[in-house]
C-alpha cells in the first residue's frame, strides 16, 4: 500500500527498543522509512540530517532534553505526531498544544498502527 505513496519518513521515540524495532519493521514492510534513535544526540543528528514525516512519540520517556528537541522540531515543521500513552496518563491533555494528531494506548498492536498510518497519509496526498 504505501509503496503507491512517496517514501515517508517516520521519526519512532519507544522506550521500550524491541516495542521500537518491531514497530520500526512493521512499517518498513509497507514501504515507509523509519528510524528509531539510539540516544538523543543520535535523534539531534538524525534530525539535522533528514527531513521526517510524522514523530511516533512515548509519553512514558520524560527526558526534557528529548520533549525539548521534538518541540523545537515540530515547531519548525509543523510536522503531525502520533503519541503513545499508558492507559493512565494524564499528560496527553497537556500536550495536546504540540502538533499531536492522534493518541493510542499502550499496549498497542504495530499491525494496526501501520494500518492507521498508512490511512492517514493516503487521505493527505
Amino acid at each position: 500500500m504505501a509503496s503507491a505513496l512517496k517514501k515517508i519518513r517516520i521519526l519512532i521515540f519507544e522506550k521500550e527498543r524491541i516495542v521500537g524495532l518491531e514497530l520500526k519493521q512493521a512499517l518498513e514492510l509497507k514501504g515507509f522509512d523509519a528510524c528509531q534513535p539510539r540516544s538523543i544526540m543520535n535523534a539531534r543528528t538524525l534530525i539535522n540530517r533528514n527531513h521526517f514525516d510524522l514523530i511516533i512519540s512515548d509519553n512514558t520517556i520524560i527526558n526534557s532534553k528529548l520533549i525539548q528537541l521534538i518541540n523545537k522540531y515540530t515547531n519548525q515543521t509543523n510536522i503531525p505526531i502520533i503519541y503513545l500513552h499508558t492507559k493512565d496518563s494524564t499528560s496527553f491533555n497537556q500536550r495536546k498544544k504540540y502538533g499531536i494528531v492522534a493518541s493510542v494506548a499502550k499496549p498497542y498492536n504495530s499491525k494496526d498502527l501501520v494500518d492507521s498510518i498508512i490511512n492517514k497519509f493516503q487521505k493527505i496526498i
